[in-house]
This record gives C-alpha cells, structure tokens and sequence, in this order.
C-alpha cells in the first residue's frame, strides 16, 4: 500500500493480516493535507482507493521565564533564562527576544542542542521595577508564544 500527499509518496506499508497498513511519517507539513492510501491489488483482492482531507495545524507552545537574582542590585549581569516546550518530542527551533517594557534587551537563537533553553545575561535593567519578557517567535510547525516576570532592579 501506498500513502499520498497529493502527488507526494510519503510511503509503502505492507497489509497485515487483518487487511490493514500503518505509517508513521515526519513528512507532513502544516496546512490542508490531501492523504490518500492506495492499494494496487492482488490475485484475490480488487485495487482500492481511500482519501481524506486534513488540516494540519501547528504545535502550541509555552515559555517559562525563570529569573535566579531577584531582586538585583543595579549594573549587576543577571542572567534571563527563558525554555520553550513543546508537545512534539522534540527540542524547539527559532528565536527568544527578551524585552524590559518596549526596550529589547537581546536576542538568542534557539538550536536543538539548547533542548529549547535561551540564557541571555544583562547588567542593562534600570533600578526599579522591570516586566522582562521572553517572546519566542515560533517555527512554521511551532506557534510562538510568551511569558513576563517581575525583576526589582535596587
């Protein structure tokens, strides 16, 4: 048996004994999906054609922002540590901006060896209250997402 995306072959199964083939493919992409599996037949069995449309959408994902000086003294680095999560079992690509209000305090760049953790060390929070914010910008599979957290900056 033969499986489809549209003209695409994502592959072959062979029929068990109860006349049914299964595929586990990473092949799919986000969007409508037109799967087809398709049989050529036997001695003893017609050809067949099954189809279905199917949306695919992409993963959701969660940010957790975790802060290991707080409060901080003034001109002091402290390091802004962001992890990205996700439901697919793998490790996220992509990037983390860290903000304070509208003021971006850096970019880091997620790669699988980080297993989805972005560190971003800064001395650049002015005293006083701060909202940092960790906004991961999502993947064509992977829908971004964000977390804040309060820092007292003494």
């Amino acid at each position: 048996m033969l499986f489809y995306n549209g003209t695409t072959i994502l592959g072959a199964a062979t029929l068990d004994a109860t006349g049914e083939a299964f595929l586990t493919t990473s092949k799919l992409t986000v969007g409508t999906l037109a799967l087809q599996a398709k049989y050529a037949g036997s001695a003893t069995l017609n050809a067949a054609l099954a189809s279905l449309t199917q949306t695919l959408t992409a993963a959701p994902s969660v940010v957790s922002l975790q802060l290991l000086v707080n409060p901080s003294s003034a001109g002091r680095a402290i390091d802004l540590i962001a992890t990205v999560a996700t439901n697919l079992g793998t490790a996220p690509t992509g990037t983390v901006t860290f903000t304070s209000g509208s003021t971006t305090l850096g970019v880091v760049t997620l790669a699988t060896a980080t297993n989805g953790r972005a560190v971003l060390m800064t001395n650049a929070l002015p005293s006083g209250s701060n909202t940092i914010t960790a906004t991961y910008s999502g993947t064509a599979d992977i829908n971004g997402s964000s977390a804040a957290i309060a820092q007292q900056v003494n």
